[in-house]
């Protein structure tokens, strides 16, 4: 999920998203670019993820992440 993550931030474009799936436990969805956005003077991303487990389905979560003073990017919600 981690590197499916980054490869969602850095190709950048609206509504541009990407499947994930681990195989040992069965979870898998979708991480999808919804903008850009600019808080407390950082350059941010907002996410959405789409998700399934094997005991739960339809989980929909979003989340902005932001580069820190270190150039990485954190989530900040």
């Amino acid at each position: 999920l981690e590197q499916t993550v980054k490869q969602v931030i850095d190709e950048g474009t609206n509504n541009y998203s990407k499947q994930w799936q681990n195989k040992k436990s069965g979870a898998r969805g979708k991480v999808i670019f919804l903008g850009e956005t600019i808080k407390d003077e950082k350059q941010c991303r907002l996410l959405r993820f789409e998700m399934d487990t094997k005991t739960k389905k339809g989980i929909e979560r979003e989340a902005t992440v932001c580069l820190d003073a270190n150039n990485q990017w954190q989530v900040v919600n």
